[in-house]
């Protein structure tokens, strides 16, 4: 794969919403940019986890027993549903009692982030470790760039936000966002079924 493909495949799918960038936005808002740049460390080592795991361990066992994937999307399904119900059931609290989101439920998030294995299984080149180094370095700087304009849009919209847009209100929004993204991947499996 070319690097400029590659960078592209990357920033599409990285900036594309989904649960991890839910959390980033929503960490944005709650606790400003700078407040929130330690959940870095947690997204890109959620995706590095999922990578290099697929990349060395995974590939083989998905391609010999296909129902393997089926099993970890339906683990995605069921953690993304749960952070969904969870969120909601914090908006309904006081912004002092919203403090809970830790770098544990970005990577949780991300590890079990539909995102992850389509990066390591499509966008990656299937290549040895050694060779994988320099697109490694490559991804893990995409990773940090993607997560810092997450951290950014929620901590801008939090300053500019007008007395319509509260820390309830953001929540409920992720919440939702987070349900029709745990909707989708739940029909995108049972399709990959029939």
């Amino acid at each position: 794969m070319h690097i400029l493909s590659f960078t592209a495949a990357l920033l599409l799918l990285l900036l594309t919403p989904g649960p991890t960038n839910t959390l980033m936005m929503l960490a944005g808002y709650e606790r400003g940019w700078r407040s929130s740049l330690r959940l870095i460390g947690a997204e890109l080592t959620g995706y590095l986890a999922v990578v290099l795991t697929v990349l060395l361990v995974l590939a083989p066992a998905f391609a010999a027993y296909p129902s393997m994937l089926l099993w970890v999307r339906g683990a995605a399904f069921l953690w993304v549903l749960f952070l969904s119900w969870r969120l909601w059931g914090a908006s309904a609290r006081s912004p002092a009692a919203n403090g809970e989101l830790s770098g544990r439920h970005v990577l949780l998030t991300t590890v079990l982030n539909p995102k992850a294995p389509i990066i390591a299984l499509v966008i990656m080149p299937q290549v040895e470790l050694n060779a994988a180094l320099p697109w490694l370095v490559l991804l893990s700087a995409i990773i940090v760039l993607a997560a810092s304009f997450w951290l950014l849009v929620g901590a801008v919209s939090a300053r500019g936000g007008s007395g319509r847009l509260t820390n309830r209100t953001i929540r409920k929004l992720a919440a939702t966002g987070m349900f029709g993204f745990a909707v989708m991947l739940a029909a995108y499996s049972v399709n990959a079924m029939i």
